[in-house]
Formats: structure tokens, sequence, C-alpha cells
């Protein structure tokens, strides 16, 4: 995965399409930019994916045997507005491509697909979940934190679960990015009507550099801490 692009969140991706030629080659070029592609070659098996597995992202060949793939993008959309679409399709159908457009899509692609395109259709997707406050948080050593469904991920598709505390954590973080997070912070945030030591504040730290790496949190001494950047 190309490092550059990793901030852009996008740890797992859902590909739907259903001609083995074009996957092998399309794949090729999705694992240069996408932590984790998981394949679908119909409709019914893209429900399934999305029923066992969280994802980022959808791109979707427009036509996938005799069915279209507009009403599974407008199911997708009554369960999840702000997920990022991606159709493909191997030729331009106006009448498609504006009823697609309907769909609050983040990119409508042509085949063969082109790098610089696929990269601005994820830069936009990407840019459109930031402004509606579903993003993922990029931390150190391939980990972002999932702020809508509250875990935390690897490019390589693994999932970790937090507990209450944890996920009160990465919310306060994430809320303040560029802030450093102070002891009073966590103290109302975090542990809310909880009383917290400073033992107890060491000890919460000290557990998630050990699950999630040293270098994601940066301690800014008899302050508090605050994300490397």
């Amino acid at each position: 995965m190309n490092p550059q692009l990793q901030s852009l969140g996008f740890c797992t991706a859902l590909f739907v399409e259903d001609n083995p030629q074009f996957v092998d080659a399309a794949m090729a070029l999705f694992e240069m930019v996408i932590g984790r592609i998981v394949v679908a070659n119909d409709i019914e098996e893209a429900r399934a994916q999305l029923a066992g597995q969280s994802v980022d992202l959808v791109i979707t060949d427009i036509h996938l045997g005799r069915q279209s793939a507009l009403p599974f993008i407008r199911e997708l959309r009554e369960r999840d507005s702000t997920m990022p679409v991606i159709v493909i399709s191997g030729f331009k159908d106006d009448h498609i491509l504006l009823e697609a457009m309907t769909l609050n899509l983040s990119g409508y692609l042509l085949k063969p697909i082109q790098m610089r395109e696929l990269i601005t259709a994820l830069e936009r997707a990407a840019e459109r979940l930031n402004n509606e406050g579903k993003i993922r948080i990029p931390l150190k050593n391939g980990f972002s934190y999932d702020r809508n469904n509250r875990r935390l991920t690897h490019i390589d598709g693994t999932s970790f679960e937090l507990n209450k505390r944890e996920i009160r954590f990465f919310e306060l973080l994430s809320d303040n990015l560029d802030c450093v997070l102070t002891r009073d912070m966590f103290a109302q945030s975090v542990w809310q009507s909880e009383d917290m030591t400073d033992s107890a504040l060491n000890n919460f730290v000290l557990r998630l550099r050990k699950r999630f790496g040293r270098d994601f949190l940066v301690t800014v001494a008899d302050v508090g801490y605050r994300l490397q950047p």
C-alpha cells in the first residue's frame, strides 16, 4: 500500500465485479492504494460480505451480468448515507450516470481504470467523509481509529475491539487532533464520574502503547499527551 495514501484511511474495500479477468487486473491497481480488498462476484455475495465485516469503501461495476448495481447501491444508501461508493463501467451511459449521481457517489470510473482517476475518487471520498464527520483517524504503524464503528483497525484488515474507556479516549483524541490532552481532559471525558489517579492514567496509556505501538502518542512533560503527527 502506498504510504502517502494511507492517511486517507481506507483499510478495507469491497470490490463487486463478475469478470474474473478484470478482477485480477484491478486488484493489482487497488492494492497499491487500499490496504485490503474483499471481492464479491455478485450482489448476493456483496450483501453477505457487508453483513459479515466492516468495510470502508465499496467499488462496484454498474453492470453485473444481467443485474444492475443501482438497486444494491440504493439499498446500501438506506442503511448508510455516507459509505463511499465508486462505480465502474465498460462504457459511458449518460442515463445510468445521471441516475447513479443521485446516490451520492464518490466516483464514476470507466474501464480500464486509470490510477490518477482512482486516486482522485478516493481523495474525494475521504474529503466527503471528513466533512460529514465520519472519519478514520490515522495513527502510526498502520493503525487507524474508525469513528463510525468505534474500533481500531490495521491496514492488514485486522479489527480491534475497544472497551468503553478506550472508546472514550479515542473519541477525545479524535475531537482534539491538534491539541494536547491534559490530565483534566482525561478525568472529565475518559474517566467521567470515576476517580482517576495518576497511576491509573499512566497504566491506561501504557496498555494502549503495548497494544498499538508506543509512538502513536507523544508524552508532553508535565502536561499530558498528544497524537504523533
